[in-house]
C-alpha cells in the first residue's frame, strides 16, 4: 500500500494483547479492549490523492455462494472515500463503505427459576455483545449476520419507544411526582338465555357506578384511595384506603368514622390472630419503587460487551457462515433482490458453543451482580414475599450461579442431532426480511425438532407484513405438534394506521386436534400524535379442539379507546367503551363496560394523618369488637340487596 501523504501507515497496537490494529478500529478484534487513538506524524510529500474512479455498475448475476475466509483477517488499510455516484444502502455501497458504517448505540437497553435466569442472562448478553459488533462492522458474512440481528433488535426497541414515548415518560414522572386520579366505571350485563342465576349480576351491573379517587406521593411513599359505589344514583358503599411505608389503613364510613390500621412490622402478629399456625414473614413491605432502574446502564452494557464480544467472536467461527448474493425473494406480488447469509453448525459445534456459553455464564460474577440487582429490586416491591431471601443480593447471586450449574448438569447428556442452522435474507440496509432457524434437541432418549421463522416484508414505503411461526415436533412427526403463528399486515394513510393481526395456537396428538385457538383483531388508530389518538379494536377469539368436548366457545367484541396524554400539560385522560359477546352452542351473553380515567401530575397532595383520635390499631380490637364489626358489615350488605329489590337472593 502506498503511504500517500503520510510518512507512516496509521497502525496501532492493542495495549492489552499487542494485536496490530487498523486505523479505523475502535476495539481490538482479539480481546475487545477499546483501541487507542493512532499517533499520526506530520505530512511530508504534499501530493494530492488521485481522484477515485466511480464504481462501474454491476450486472445482475446468478446467486453465488461465498465461503468465509479460513485464515485470520489481515490488518485493513484505510478505506477509499464513498463514491457519491453509488446509491447509499445498495449492496455496492455496503461493500464500498463497510468500515464507514455508523450505528447509533442506545444508552440503555430496556426470575420454575433456572430457565428464567438463563433466558434473562442470554438476552442481556446477546443484546450487549451485538452492540460491539455493530461498532466495527466489516463486510464479511459473519459480521453482516451479526449486524443484521443487532439492527433487528434495535428496530423493535426503537419502534416501541417511538410509539409509547409519551406513556413511558409519563409513567416515569408518576414514580417521582405527586399525582391524582379519578376513574369511573359503569356497565351492563345481558344474558341471551334464561339462566336465573345471572339475573342478579345483570341488575347490579345495570345500576352500578363505581368511582375511585386516588392521591399518591412517591417521595413520602404514601397514597390514599376512596371508592364509592352508587346503585341507581343512590350511595351504596363508601370506603377509604390509606397506605404508607409503615402502615395500611381502612375506613368504612357506614361503620365508623375511624380508620382501622395495621403497622406493617406487626403483620406476623396479626396473621397469628387469624391462624395460630402461621409461619410466614413477620413484616411486610408496602412501598413505592421506581422500576426505571431495571434498564441496563451504559457501564453495565460496556461490561457485557467487553466480556462476551471476545467469546462470541471466537466461538462463532467465520467458516460457519456463507453468503449468497442476488437471491430473488417473492411475497404477495412483491419481488426483492436480497443477500442470503447462512449460519450452520454441526452437532459437535453446536454442543461446544452451548456448553462453552454456559461455562462463561457460570464464571461471570459481574453478570450475576447485574441480574441479582434487578431481582432484588423487583422483590422489594412485593408486599408478600414468598421468600424474603430474594431481597439479599449476595443470596440471589449464589442462587443464579447454582441454577446455571444445574442447567449445565441437566444438559450434560443432551445432544443436538441436526446441529443448528439459521438463514437470513437481508436487504441493502442490513434489514432482515426473512429468517429461518432450525435445530433439534435430544434429551432423555427423545428428539424434538424446533423450527422458527419470521418475515418483515416492506410492501411499499409505508406498509409492511410481519409474521412469526414457531413449531415443535417430536422426531416422529405423526405423533403430533405444537405450533404458534402470529402475523400482522400494517397499512398507513397519513394520520390513520390499520393493523390486521392474527394469532393461532394449535396442539395435535396423533392426528387429533387437542386445542386450536384462533384470534383475530383489527386495530384502527387515528391521530396526528402518538399521545392523542382514537383507537378501535375489533376482535374475535375462537376456541376449538377435543379439549372442549364438541363445543366451540367464541369471544368477540369491540373496544373503543380515547387516549390523550401530555407530559407538558401534566395530564393523561383515557376513555374505554368495551362490548364483549360470549357464546357457544348453549349459552350467550353480552357484557358492556365504560371506563373514564383522568390522571394529573400535581405539586402536592393532601394525605390522611393517623392519630389516636381518628384511628384504631386492629391488634387492639377485642374478639367482641371484631364480631360487632362483622355483624355490622353483614347487615349493611343485606340492606344493600334489599334496597335493590334483590333480598330474595
Amino acid at each position: 500500500m502506498k503511504k500517500g501523504i503520510f510518512e507512516e501507515e496509521l497502525s496501532v497496537t492493542c495495549p492489552k494483547c499487542s494485536t496490530e490494529l487498523t486505523a479505523e478500529a475502535k476495539f481490538c478484534p482479539n480481546c475487545g479492549t477499546p483501541a487507542p487513538k493512532p499517533k499520526v506524524t506530520k505530512p511530508t510529500n504534499q501530493e494530492p490523492l488521485a481522484p477515485q474512479e466511480p464504481l462501474a455498475p454491476q450486472e445482475p448475476s446468478a446467486p453465488q455462494e461465498e465461503s468465509a475466509p479460513q485464515e485470520p483477517l489481515a490488518p485493513q488499510e484505510p478505506s477509499a472515500p464513498i463514491d457519491p455516484s453509488v446509491p447509499q444502502g445498495s449492496p455496492e455501497s455496503q461493500e464500498q463503505s463497510a468500515a464507514s458504517v455508523e450505528v447509533v448505540v442506545p444508552g440503555k437497553t430496556n426470575n420454575k427459576l433456572k430457565m428464567i435466569i438463563a433466558a434473562a442472562l442470554l438476552a442481556v448478553v446477546l443484546i450487549g455483545s451485538a452492540v460491539t459488533y455493530s461498532m466495527f462492522f466489516m463486510n464479511n458474512p459473519k459480521n453482516m449476520y451479526l449486524l443484521a440481528e443487532y439492527k433487528a433488535a434495535e428496530s423493535v426497541m426503537a419502534e416501541f419507544t417511538s410509539k409509547f414515548a409519551e406513556e413511558i415518560e409519563f409513567n416515569s414522572k408518576l414514580s417521582e411526582t405527586p399525582s391524582t386520579n379519578t376513574t369511573k366505571i359503569s356497565g351492563n350485563f345481558d344474558v341471551k338465555n334464561d339462566f336465573g342465576e345471572f339475573e342478579m349480576f345483570q341488575e347490579i351491573l345495570d345500576q352500578a357506578v363505581i368511582t375511585i379517587n386516588t392521591k399518591s406521593d412517591p417521595k413520602k411513599e404514601a397514597n390514599t384511595a376512596s371508592l364509592a359505589l352508587k346503585m341507581d344514583g343512590e350511595s351504596a358503599i363508601d370506603l377509604d384506603l390509606y397506605q404508607s411505608s409503615k402502615q395500611v389503613a381502612l375506613k368504612l364510613p357506614f361503620l365508623s368514622d375511624d380508620y382501622y390500621y395495621l403497622n406493617l412490622k406487626q403483620y406476623g402478629e396479626f396473621m397469628r390472630m387469624i391462624d395460630p399456625s402461621y409461619d410466614g414473614p413477620e413484616e411486610v413491605q408496602v412501598r413505592g419503587k421506581d422500576l426505571n432502574g431495571l434498564s441496563l446502564t451504559e457501564k453495565e452494557i460496556e461490561q457485557i460487551e467487553e466480556s462476551y464480544k471476545g467469546y462470541l467472536d471466537e466461538a462463532l467461527k467465520e467458516e460457519y457462515f456463507t453468503l449468497k448474493k442476488n437471491v430473488e425473494y417473492k411475497h404477495d406480488g412483491e419481488k426483492l433482490k436480497l443477500r442470503q447469509i447462512t449460519l450452520k453448525m454441526s452437532e459437535k459445534q453446536t454442543e461446544a458453543f452451548i456448553n462453552g456459553f454456559i461455562d462463561k455464564l457460570i464464571a461471570d460474577k459481574k453478570l450475576h451482580s447485574i441480574l441479582a440487582k434487578r431481582v432484588v429490586e423487583v422483590n422489594e416491591v412485593s408486599a408478600f414475599q414468598e421468600n424474603a431471601k430474594f431481597t439479599d443480593k449476595a443470596y440471589v447471586e449464589k442462587e443464579i450461579k447454582t441454577a446455571l450449574k444445574d442447567i449445565k448438569a441437566e444438559l450434560k447428556d443432551a445432544s443436538y442431532p441436526a446441529g443448528f442452522k439459521s438463514v437470513l435474507l437481508i436487504d441493502g440496509d442490513e434489514r432482515i426480511i426473512d429468517r429461518n432457524m432450525k435445530f433439534a434437541v435430544n434429551a432423555g432418549n427423545e428428539d424434538f425438532n424446533f423450527n422458527i421463522a419470521t418475515k418483515n416484508v416492506p410492501l411499499d414505503k409505508e406498509n409492511s407484513y410481519r409474521e412469526l411461526k414457531a413449531e415443535v415436533t417430536p422426531e416422529d412427526e405423526a405423533e403430533g405438534k405444537l405450533a404458534l403463528t402470529l402475523s400482522n399486515k400494517l397499512t398507513q394513510e397519513k394520520t390513520k394506521q390499520t393493523d390486521n393481526f392474527k394469532a393461532n395456537i394449535i396442539f395435535e396428538e396423533y392426528e387429533t386436534v387437542v386445542a386450536d385457538y384462533d384470534f383475530t383483531m383489527k386495530t384502527v388508530t387515528k391521530g396526528e400524535k402518538p399521545g392523542k389518538q382514537d383507537i378501535v379494536y375489533d376482535f374475535k377469539l375462537k376456541l376449538d379442539g377435543d379439549s372442549f368436548y364438541g363445543s366451540t366457545p367464541i369471544l368477540s367484541g369491540k373496544i373503543k379507546q380515547m387516549n390523550d396524554i401530555s407530559v407538558n400539560d401534566k395530564k393523561w385522560n383515557q376513555k374505554y367503551d368495551v362490548d364483549v359477546n360470549i357464546k357457544d352452542e348453549q349459552f350467550g351473553a353480552t357484557v358492556s363496560l365504560m371506563l373514564d380515567s383522568k390522571t394529573k401530575l400535581v405539586d402536592k397532595v393532601s394525605l390522611p394523618k393517623l392519630s389516636k383520635s381518628n384511628s384504631q390499631n386492629i391488634l387492639d380490637l377485642t374478639d367482641e369488637d371484631m364480631m360487632e364489626i362483622m355483624m355490622e358489615l353483614q347487615n349493611s350488605i343485606f340492606s344493600l340487596f334489599e334496597d335493590m329489590g334483590m333480598g330474595y337472593y
